[in-house]
């Protein structure tokens, strides 16, 4: 089991750390990436089960893995299909029509935008960030999907903030640092329904994570 586990994921270090007695609850651990394509293939479907044992779902006990968040289904959102923790790109950046006007040009019609704030705080510091991102249909299986990420507080994102963006083998697709006048960080991937991504934002030793299936 252990070594299936291992090729699927492409990580080495994956060990079961026990298995609990009367229960088929298994407790692997691994690297940060392994365990994410590990939750990436189970959540999309792509694998069902390991040595003949059906897999019904994968959680997290550690909080900030990315395990412990949610997947994303993007093509939800073409669906109406939205968790209340995205909300609006208004309700978001606010009236600020820059910030605004650039975000809404990201997509037309028929696709779907939305926003999340976050807080990342830093010696009790808090900076308030917006991750705004949008689906775009070009073809009944492709995607168009936009990454930006906007200062909330400031004209420019703080310097140092990093934008990490990896694919479900752990592959960065790209990576960027905030220099001292970058104003916003943005994105553009395109890929077919059903792939998976994960993006991870970073400042100092604050971070977060998201795990996206298309």
């Amino acid at each position: 089991m252990v070594e299936e586990i291992r090729i699927k994921t492409g990580d080495e270090s994956i060990t079961i750390q026990r298995i609990e007695e009367g229960s088929m609850d298994i407790f692997v651990d691994g690297s940060q990436k392994g365990l994410e394509k590990l939750e990436a293939l189970i959540k999309s479907g792509q694998l069902k089960e390991i040595s003949g044992i059906p897999i019904q779902y994968m959680e997290s006990e550690v909080s900030n893995s990315l395990l412990s968040q949610t997947l994303v289904n993007l093509e939800q959102w073409l669906q109406n299909i939205i968790d209340a923790s995205w909300q609006t790109v208004k309700d978001v950046l606010g009236e600020e029509t820059g910030k605004l006007v650039v975000a809404r040009s990201a997509v037309s019609t028929e696709g779907v935008l939305r926003a999340q704030r976050i807080d990342l705080e830093i010696e009790s510091t808090v900076t308030s960030l917006a991750l705004v991102v949008s689906i775009q249909p070009t073809s009944s299986e492709e995607r168009d999907i936009r990454l930006a990420v906007y200062s909330i507080d400031s004209t420019t994102l703080p310097i140092g903030l990093k934008f990490i963006v990896l694919d479900t083998s752990g592959k960065i697709l790209k990576e960027d640092e905030a220099k001292k006048a970058d104003k916003l960080f943005q994105l553009k991937i395109s890929g077919k329904t059903g792939e998976c991504f994960s993006l991870r934002i970073e400042l100092a030793n604050a971070n977060t994570s998201w795990s996206f299936i298309i």
